[in-house]
């Protein structure tokens, strides 16, 4: 078969890299120099066309150089200068698929073929400045302070093309840390191409990452118009929801789209998070309510997922959960048993079982499988922390000063965020072992490290340094004028409702003498620990029998380290 000439590969070199046919050159006698390199351009013009491996497409680009090199004239120069660019462009493209394709990850190898692509590409550019298709590939092959530059150059050279110019916008946006500077470029995609479902992801991902949920939210809904079926659009707008707190929105969009798109459970999982996140808000501003209506409707979305995938472990913690709440133990831990029988050792489920077992007293148990967890994730200092809370509720302070010593003298910086409960845990402790002194200087640093919008750890703490500066034992150690202090602020705190802070802030008023106010504050506090059915109704009570008897409340712990071993998980006490 006879090849393609070169004045019809020449037509087609042109479409393929100009966007149309190329002027061709005139046949004039030529001399033997111009003969010889006509000839080289002939060899690289029937090489091109069957041309495919790296290795072919490196000898078009050899031979067409060598004919530049030999003399050719300045039409036949255009052509040889367009096998060069389409060739390199062409072995630069395998290249990057056998890049994608190849399983090794060593640096050194791939390091060798990025090097190679950019090589060919810069020869492509060299050959043809205007080959916008190579500034693109650069582009997503160089580290992004260099690709920029390429994709500057693609820009400004796409004006007809606009679904490649939308490309390069959102290419570009992607290689820019700023969120502004993002938005801007997938902006501008958008705008070159309004049906772009990409670029208006792009704006919406970016919103978020910025925690700019407002506007997230206005983008998640006009696409929302487009599609009404989008996953993408309907999750979006509800995560923005419940970053803006408003969880009822979010509720009610799912409930909306339930009903259209194709799979409904992948939504069900996301209402019953809602569910329980409103459930929780509406126990903190009421502990007092106890409704389980929330609970119930998030267990039986999450009941809905497990009957059609009985083995999708996230649904069944997410029911552990739930049950938890409602304080049904036995179904919280059949769930628990179902995800380990699933994945045994799954950390989240081993803390949720140590939760059940802490729940119902068993805390040996609950020890047991929240060691197995910090030994599979030793770094996460608040799996840690509840471990030391597990050992001091135990009756094991030592260890848990232990563990609260390891967190406060880690330089993890992850860590930071927990020194204060950390500090605080070892203060309760040393507390129970009758180190009084110890204690408050570990409350004050707790104190001094807390922010005030942790109001709950912040009411803790105070109350916990005003009841030992109140009651303790220790002469030197007492101050009740700082203990009414602390107390009043955390009795503001929790408005006037815990009973054993009421119980603090009298405790206080009796060590400064004030018995009058003490009896007022302790019979509040007896009040509402009738209201909460406390355990400690009983001290309550007898604090304040003592008042009316004009005498202050001492107390001195003095717990003993427990001895018996902590049953392990594999049935064999450590």
């Amino acid at each position: 078969m006879r090849p393609l000439n070169r004045k019809a590969l020449a037509f087609a070199i042109g479409l393929l890299c100009t966007g149309g046919g190329m002027a061709l050159a005139q046949e004039t006698p030529a001399t033997a120099e111009k003969q010889s390199a006509l000839a080289l351009l002939d060899q690289a013009t029937d090489l091109k066309i069957q041309a495919n491996t790296p290795d072919e497409l490196g000898k078009v680009v050899e031979l067409a150089e060598k004919a530049i090199a030999s003399g050719l004239d300045q039409d036949n120069s255009k052509l040889a200068k367009q096998l060069i660019a389409s060739s390199a462009f062409q072995r630069a493209q395998v290249t990057v698929e056998q890049m994608l394709r190849s399983q090794t990850r060593n640096p050194a190898t791939m390091t060798r073929l990025r090097s190679n692509i950019l090589r060919d590409l810069k020869k492509a550019i060299e050959a043809d400045p205007n080959m916008v298709d190579a500034y693109l590939l650069m582009a997503r092959v160089e580290e992004p302070a260099k690709a920029k530059g390429s994709l500057n150059k693609a820009i400004e050279l796409l004006k007809n093309d606009k679904e490649k110019l939308a490309q390069a916008y959102l290419l570009r946006g992607t290689m820019t840390e700023d969120s502004d500077e993002r938005i801007a470029d997938f902006q501008k995609a958008l705008e070159v191409n309004p049906d772009s479902i990409e670029a208006q992801q792009a704006i919406i991902t970016v919103q978020v990452g910025a925690e700019k949920f407002e506007e997230a939210y206005k983008e998640a809904k006009k696409l929302l118009t487009q599609d009404p079926k989008s996953l993408f659009a309907i999750k979006v707008s509800v995560a923005a929801l419940k970053a803006l707190d408003r969880l009822d929105e979010a509720i009610a969009l799912i409930t909306e789209k339930l009903e259209v798109v194709p799979d409904p459970l992948v939504l069900l999982s996301d209402r019953a998070d809602l569910y329980l996140d409103k459930h929780a808000k509406k126990e903190e501003g009421d502990p007092k309510d106890k409704s389980t209506e929330l609970l119930d409707k998030a267990i039986a979305d999450l009941s809905k997922i497990v009957e059609t995938d009985p083995r999708n472990g996230q649904a069944l913690m997410n029911r552990c959960r739930a049950y938890l709440q409602k304080k049904e133990f036995d179904k919280a831990e059949q769930d628990i048993e179902d995800v380990l029988s699933i994945q045994p050792n799954q950390p989240g489920a081993l803390y949720f079982r140590s939760l059940i077992a802490a729940n119902q007293k068993r805390l040996g148990d609950a020890i047991s499988d929240l060691q197995q967890v910090v030994r599979l994730i030793p770094d996460n200092a608040e799996f840690l922390l509840q471990l030391g809370s597990y050992y001091q509720m135990d009756d094991r302070p030592k260890k848990a000063i232990q563990v609260a010593d390891q967190i406060i003298k880690s330089t993890d910086e992850r860590w930071a965020e927990v020194k204060t409960r950390a500090y605080r845990l070892r203060g309760d402790a040393r507390l129970s072992v009758g180190e009084h002194k110890e204690a408050i200087a570990d409350f004050e640093d707790a104190i001094k490290l807390l922010g005030d919008e942790d109001k709950e750890e912040k009411s803790g703490l105070l109350n916990n340094l005003a009841w030992v500066l109140g009651t303790s034992p220790i002469d030197e150690i007492r101050n009740g004028k700082r203990a009414i202090e602390l107390g009043m602020k955390a009795c503001e705190l929790t408005n006037f409702k815990a009973s054993h802070i009421l119980s603090t802030l009298a405790a206080g008023y009796a060590e400064d003498g004030q018995f009058e106010e003490a009896i007022k504050w302790s019979e509040k506090a007896v009040e509402e620990g009738r209201n909460e059915d406390s355990e400690q109704l009983r001290q309550l009570q007898e604090e304040l029998d003592s008042y009316k008897l004009k005498k202050p409340w001492r107390e001195k712990q003095e717990t003993k380290e427990k001895k018996a071993p902590i049953p392990s998980a594999s049935g064999v006490d450590t």
